[in-house]
């Protein structure tokens, strides 16, 4: 479709088409195109046209991991750094680009290292371990990089290998000593409980394991988690892989069941199988209503080519069996199921001879169908992970198929069963308010996707997602009872989080963390003076995020004062600033350190939030100036933690500062505070500046509606560098964060002045000395195009 708009008519409009243009034009994606790029135009085509079928093509330019890979890339090298894990695991569907992060991720620890490690690449079938390689001699440059070996097939060369596992065994690899290589991928790593992967899992020593999967939970419960301390370090969003057209866009149908479920038991996070079972099987009103929705939905049952997922082997015989007697051929497969029969049912569903294959515990490696256009959920799907693993499954690209259909069947659910994890993670935009998102019928997707509930459905998830989010305090106590009863301890604060699959600052907004344990009957009695407002504190200071500043505040926690602390002082006044707020500025700061190190509970729950956000930082070494210690360039601070830091508060003195430009005379600084997302609630007309990251280096700003290019201020914005100022830019997406709290800015750093148009107010183009993260980039320019 197209659409006009008149600059003159839509001025806010038309800004916001030009501010994403030029962010798109400035992409590091969109390479200019001159007089010389002709030769190396015609270069990449040839490669592309020529990489899969040849691995000796040669790669005479630089690859660059896409930026949701790059993520995931950031991610890796920040827990090395910050929590010495190298044992980590990325998940990601199959057809999403595992290979190349690993790729990517060895290119950037041999850089590092400046050399190249001695690698061993692990994988079972041929076909994966010849992309591997190609993808590593492509990113690495080097066509003379690595070697196979497989059936039989000997190297020249024994620092890195690209070797399935039989071959690891049968040329007695494991002799070899423990640390023999440095850097070790094992693809397809739910293999790994596998008696073969288990002599090598527990032999090699090497300084980085890292493991691929697409399917992390397995249908036998071998736990594949337990290799990397019980999680993944990080997987690929749906999001991302459809919208780079890696995966396929979906259409994703929620109809109301027939059955309901919340009459059920629940035991160890989840329904009982056999009561589903009883349920379910020998059904035919339901069976019924699956199939007349099915022949509703899709364009023509004759040529669909489906999975769908059931709770038994019975309830799987019994549905194939409908549908059969119903004129859609079908069959049922299951675990028992052998190669041959499963082979079989996937050629047969390939040539259309069979529509549907109804599967149960067969998500994770017995069905791989790229040409699968339709899932069917008939049975609930209590976890996050094997509920994407199953839609993984008809996600392929195919050139048979535009995209996936969807069906599933909603019944009224257990308080227990969450909805909203799921739909978060098809959603373009997580951060969103869920209930709203809903309502709106998902404004947020993927490119091409929908999601369609029936009247009902919807009002079933609705139902469930509120109580999940509102987080009503006497059902969160009755619920870390149960979380106690199923880990059989005490659950920890990370624990919690995942449980109620929420943030820190929703969960401390509850109260303190050894409160909600003692009120629920499993903490010790707590000592907790002043509680009302260290809990505030506490909550306030969940957005800490960079690893220098948490290990400082950890060494000043455990001195027995602050005089005896090495801890920068500034940092000091920055804590008990956020711990105690505003409303205690006629309280020294001398007496402030002694009240908090007076509360064991306290101090207890402060180094609960600070061993928690250092272990999920997303900074890797956070880039400290000395000009703006103890300020981290790209980590999170409050502006009330700002202000002190760049000296214009202290805990007892304390300015009004409402306007979003600071301007520092004694220091030569021009602070900016940034908020990209405006809403009219909350800003008035004259305070809507167009303010977007342009690209990881460029960023435009508006002063405010009063500057001129004339007068002093403006002329210190544009003139710095010749003044001798500096500016220094800080930006947060919103104003608030659901929960309520003031969000934090983050510190770009310090920037420089490339160009300038308007007056009253002035636009101006920064030039930033510090580029911009991927996960920070991905947010703030997500918000010009709102």
């Amino acid at each position: 479709w197209t659409t006009k708009i008149s600059q003159y008519e839509l001025p806010y409009l038309w800004d916001k088409v030009t501010g994403t243009f030029e962010t798109y034009w400035q992409d590091d994606e969109f390479q200019a195109f001159d007089e010389h790029a002709g030769p190396r135009l015609r270069q990449a085509i040839q490669a592309e046209r020529h990489i899969a079928a040849d691995s000796s093509t040669t790669i005479n330019f630089d690859l660059r991991p896409f930026p949701f890979q790059e993520e995931i890339l950031d991610t890796l090298a920040a827990e090395r750094a910050i929590q010495d894990k190298h044992r980590q695991l990325v998940v990601a569907a199959t057809g999403t680009g595992k290979t190349m992060i690993a790729a990517f991720d060895y290119a950037r620890v041999a850089r590092h290292l400046g050399r190249k490690p001695r690698l061993l690449y692990i994988a079972h079938r041929k076909e994966i371990l010849n992309q591997a390689l190609l993808s590593f001699r492509c990113v690495v440059r080097d066509q003379n990089f690595g070697d196979l070996l497989f059936d039989g097939k000997d190297s020249g060369q024994r620092d890195h290998l690209f070797c399935s596992i039989q071959s690891y065994n049968s040329r007695s690899l494991i002799d070899e000593a423990a640390d023999r290589f440095e850097y070790i991928v094992v693809d397809e790593f739910h293999h790994a409980a596998a008696p073969s992967y288990q002599a090598l899992l527990g032999h090699v020593q090497p300084t980085i394991l890292l493991g691929l999967t697409a399917t992390p939970e397995r249908s036998d419960q071998l736990d594949v988690l337990s290799w990397f301390g019980g999680r993944a370090s990080a997987e690929i969003r749906l999001p991302d892989a459809i919208n780079r057209r890696l995966l396929c866009p979906f259409q994703y149908f929620g109809v109301a069941d027939s059955v309901d479920l919340d009459g059920l038991a629940w035991q160890r996070g989840g329904y009982r199988i056999d009561d589903l079972d009883r349920l379910y099987t020998g059904n035919d009103i339901r069976a019924k209503l699956i199939f007349e929705k099915l022949c509703d939905t899709v364009l023509n049952p004759a040529d669909l080519r489906g999975l769908a997922f059931c709770v038994s082997v019975a309830h799987a015989e019994f549905m194939a069996r409908f549908f059969d007697d119903n004129g859609i051929p079908s069959i049922s497969l299951s675990s028992q199921s052998s190669d041959v029969e499963r082979n079989s049912a996937q050629q047969r569903l390939r040539d259309r001879s069979i529509k549907i294959i109804f599967v149960v515990d067969l998500y994770n490696e017995g069905v791989d169908i790229p040409e699968v256009d339709t899932v069917l959920f008939l049975r609930p799907t209590e976890s996050l992970t094997v509920f994407l693993q199953q839609l993984g499954r008809g996600l392929r690209l195919h050139p048979d198929k535009e995209c996936l259909t969807v069906l599933d069947f909603i019944g009224a659910q257990r308080k227990e069963f969450r909805f909203a994890s799921r739909f978060r993670a098809l959603s373009g935009k997580p951060t969103a308010k869920l209930d709203d998102e809903i309502e709106s019928e998902f404004p947020h997707l993927p490119s091409g996707c929908v999601i369609k509930l029936e009247r009902v459905a919807q009002q079933r998830v609705l139902e469930n997602v509120r109580e999940s989010i509102r987080l009503i305090r006497p059902r969160m106590l009755a619920s870390l009872r149960d979380l106690t009863q199923y880990l059989g301890r005490t659950p920890t604060l990370e624990d919690a989080l995942e449980y109620f699959d929420t943030t820190l600052d929703e969960l401390l907004k509850r109260g303190m963390w050894s409160r909600l344990l003692t009120d629920a009957g499993i903490g010790e009695p707590i000592n907790a003076p002043d509680e009302q407002q260290l809990a505030k504190g506490l909550c306030r200071l969940s957005h800490i995020n960079c690893p220098q500043q948490i290990g400082e505040l950890k060494k000043y926690v455990a001195s027995a004062s602050a005089k005896n602390s090495d801890t920068f002082p500034t940092l000091i006044e920055m804590l008990q600033l956020t711990l105690w707020g505003t409303r205690h500025s006629e309280m020294s700061l001398e007496a402030a350190d002694q009240r908090l190190r007076t509360n064991p509970t306290a101090i207890n729950d402060l180094v609960a939030v600070l061993d928690y956000r250092l272990k999920h930082s997303p900074l890797i070494a956070s880039t400290m100036s000395s000009a703006y210690h103890p300020l981290a360039i790209h980590a999170a601070y409050t502006r009330d933690e700002i202000l002190v830091a760049l000296g214009h508060w202290s805990f007892n003195n304390r300015p009004s500062q409402r306007e979003g430009v600071l301007h520092l005379k004694d220091r030569k600084l021009d602070v900016f505070f940034v908020t990209l997302q405006k809403s009219e609630d909350e800003y008035s007309p004259t305070t809507m500046y167009e303010d977007y990251l342009i690209s990881h280096d460029c960023f435009h700003w508006q002063s405010q509606s009063n500057t001129s290019q004339q007068s002093p201020t403006g002329q210190r914005y544009i003139r710095h560098n010749e003044m001798g100022y500096t500016p220094l830019l800080f930006v947060r997406e919103t104003k608030s964060l659901p929960s309520g709290l003031s969000a934090p800015y983050h510190f770009l750093g310090p920037c420089s002045h490339v160009g300038h148009s308007g007056s009253r107010p002035v636009s101006i183009t920064w030039k930033l000395h510090y580029p911009v993260p991927t996960r920070l980039l991905r947010a703030m320019t997500r918000q010009i195009a709102v």
